[in-house]
């Protein structure tokens, strides 16, 4: 019975529907324009976590965080490791949504920052310069 009871509970609370998911979505945003961006990356990490299969919420993880590093305290404490987790949740997004025009706008605004401190730093290695799903015609090829 107490097996049971367990799975019952471990079951309901593992369990959000898709209106509690899109509750979690619009506080975040809503924490966001009033610019309290930790709670609205956390409130946006919930609902990544309540619904993996949602790009959207991906999308804002990625977009709230490169937000923070650039915008809202332009390149304050960056490091390369705080770009990966950007590009990790963009790459998470655009892999459930390869259409999500906003997730491959802001890997490419997350690009940009990337050949901005590689050159501030004097360090010219490997940039990431696209998303790797990008479709040819977007990189400019002619074949």
């Amino acid at each position: 019975m107490k097996a049971l009871l367990f799975a019952l509970s471990f079951f309901l609370l593992a369990f959000r529907s898709p209106a509690q998911v899109q509750g979690l979505k619009e506080q975040a945003l809503e924490s966001f324009r009033r610019e309290r961006y930790d709670e609205a990356v956390a409130l946006m990490e919930r609902a990544a976590e309540a619904d993996p299969a949602d790009a959207e919420s991906w999308y804002y993880l990625g977009f709230f965080n490169h937000y923070r590093a650039y915008d809202s305290r332009p390149l304050k404490g960056y490091d390369l490791s705080y770009s990966e987790r950007v590009f990790s949740y963009l790459d998470r997004a655009l892999e459930l949504d390869p259409s999500l025009g906003d997730a491959r706008y802001f890997y490419g605004a997350e690009c940009s920052a990337n050949a901005f401190h590689a050159m501030r730093e004097r360090d010219l290695g490997p940039v990431p310069s696209t998303h790797p799903t990008a479709p040819a015609d977007e990189l400019g090829s002619t074949t």
